[in-house]
């Protein structure tokens, strides 16, 4: 693991790719590393927890070992959307492209973010998440660039209210959403759809084919 402030390069693998939300949700983790280790801040980060000030990481990488301990601040998401663009999904630039393997297409993904900001004091609280938007509204142009989003829309600051993990702490929320373009390669899938419908259709009985895929037999009469 590097040092907070040095430069880290995500790279892709089978299961994560540029825009998934794991990867998105880790490139605004390293963003907020970065803000909160200047030294500016009354709050400095280290990725020591023995040595920082503030604890910043996601909903799904959450430290049982500081799991009561405070300022954090917790990177989620909410929905995500694959969003058809055009007819067929037809690239902006180039009309559809078949070639004997399969279809290239382009669409756009969009993908709701929210970072919690969380304290003991209410008034804490609502401070770290005024810089935590501002650093994200007023750098969004830099963060699609960097990132290589489409989009970032404006950011919400919600009010202060009880943490919904810890009623005796205190959140203010920051919420946006990102847009990516995604461009993807597809294979004919009709054979398969075929083998699926004559499975389908060769079951000796309707009921049996429902028991055996879709409900257990405790749920059928």
């Amino acid at each position: 693991m590097t040092d907070a402030g040095s430069t880290i390069k995500l790279t892709q693998s089978d299961l994560i790719f540029l825009h998934s939300p794991v990867n998105l949700l880790a490139q605004f983790v390293l963003l907020l590393e970065e803000r909160f280790s200047q030294k500016r801040l009354p709050w400095e980060f280290s990725r020591d927890e023995n040595e920082t000030d503030v604890f910043i990481h996601t909903e799904y990488n959450f430290p049982q070992e500081t799991a009561n301990a405070s300022p954090r601040i917790v990177v989620g998401r909410g929905t995500v959307v694959h969003r058809q663009m055009v007819i067929g999904d037809m690239g902006p630039d180039q009309p559809e492209i078949l070639t004997k393997e399969g279809y290239y297409r382009w669409g756009m993904g969009e993908c709701d973010i929210r970072i919690q900001c969380v304290s003991e004091n209410r008034g804490e609280a609502n401070i770290i998440g005024d810089i935590v938007q501002t650093l994200i509204g007023m750098s969004k142009y830099e963060i699609c660039k960097q990132f290589t989003l489409h989009e970032v829309t404006d950011t919400m600051l919600q009010p202060v209210e009880p943490w919904e993990r810890d009623k005796e702490k205190w959140q203010a929320s920051v919420q946006f959403r990102v847009k990516f373009e995604q461009r993807w390669f597809t294979i004919p899938v009709a054979p398969q759809l075929r083998e699926i419908t004559m499975y389908s259709k060769s079951s000796l009985d309707a009921l049996d084919y429902v028991k055996t895929f879709v409900l257990p037999d405790k749920d059928l009469p």
